[in-house]
């Protein structure tokens, strides 16, 4: 695959070309350049640029794309299987060493968080629902036209009959969110975008909240969802292919833990496994090579980008 392209060399004519008949069919263009492959921190584009991913799929590829153990035990995983009518063979070994991070009586896998979370929707049959980031906002509001969704502020007086929350206020300073002042009949922690970055595990338990959610980053970055409570949900078998790269990143995540030593810590204001907030200003020229991706004075990082 090509380097990093010049100024003069960068050109996006072959990705141009695709963009204009795939928008005739209703494809929307999220990003300039249409993707061959990715690895690692980096994606190739078919017009041979390489660019550097600090987005990682909104931090949920914690690992990085296409890791070579991962990949492998993912195609083995296929060979064995891709539909998703019986409980395959890594169910047990699943649900083992989630019971490593975690305390529950009940654990539920999905293909999604929009399956997970219209299953919780069917149980517990919400009219009014209240959220505490404009990314749960929008995806229970552009997926969900029989509830209520509303972005609470952190002293909401509104009364919800459930409340889902991010641990960290991703909206605001990224401080951690207190739910305690939120007045709700259920109460549903989600951390699609945080676990394993805090405790190596999830932020509150089953003796904070009544459900716990964690999407794509336990598959890292692959589409699917686990969700943790005392009470039951309905569930499909979800395919060995995911049962495998849920699996696999977990133990990747156990083996790497998450602590990294890039900058001295009285440029520290906090730091939560994996992001953190500066005190100094800095640029992202300045913390590029150590692989460090700033917005503002918050910083994001992936095992990929360190080493």
């Amino acid at each position: 695959m090509s380097d990093f392209p010049s100024p003069e060399t960068f050109k996006t004519v072959l990705s141009e070309t695709h963009y204009k008949k795939l928008l005739r069919y209703g494809f929307k263009k999220y990003f300039p350049f249409i993707v061959k492959k990715e690895k690692y921190q980096y994606i190739y584009d078919i017009d041979q640029n390489k660019y550097i991913d600090f987005f990682l799929n909104n931090g949920s590829v914690l690992a990085g794309h296409n890791v070579k153990n991962l990949t492998i035990f993912i195609k083995n995983a296929i060979s064995i299987g891709t539909e998703a009518v019986f409980l395959n063979k890594f169910y047990y070994k699943l649900v083992s060493i989630f019971e490593t991070f975690f305390s529950f009586r009940y654990i539920h896998f999905y293909m999604s968080e929009l399956e997970a979370l219209y299953n919780l929707f069917i149980k517990e049959k919400p009219d009014v629902v209240g959220v505490n980031s404009l990314y749960l906002f929008k995806l229970i509001n552009e997926n969900f036209s029989n509830v209520k969704v509303f972005l609470a502020k952190k002293n909401e007086k509104k009364k919800f009959e459930l409340f889902i929350f991010e641990p960290l206020d991703f909206d605001g300073e990224l401080e951690v969110f207190d739910f305690s002042n939120i007045k709700a009949r259920k109460y549903c922690l989600f951390e699609s975008r945080t676990a394993f970055r805090f405790k190596k595990g999830f932020f509150y338990t089953l003796d904070d909240v009544d459900y716990v959610f964690c999407g794509n980053i336990i598959s890292n970055g692959m589409s699917s969802c686990v969700v943790l409570s005392d009470e039951g949900l309905n569930q499909s078998p979800i395919p060995s292919f995911i049962s495998i790269a849920i699996l696999e990143t977990l133990k990747y995540y156990k083996r790497k833990e998450i602590s990294f030593s890039f900058l001295k810590s009285n440029e520290l204001e906090f730091y939560r496994g994996g992001i953190f907030r500066i005190k100094k200003r800095l640029t992202s020229k300045d913390l590029l090579s150590k692989g460090i991706f700033i917005d503002g004075d918050i910083c994001f990082l992936s095992f990929s980008h360190t080493e």
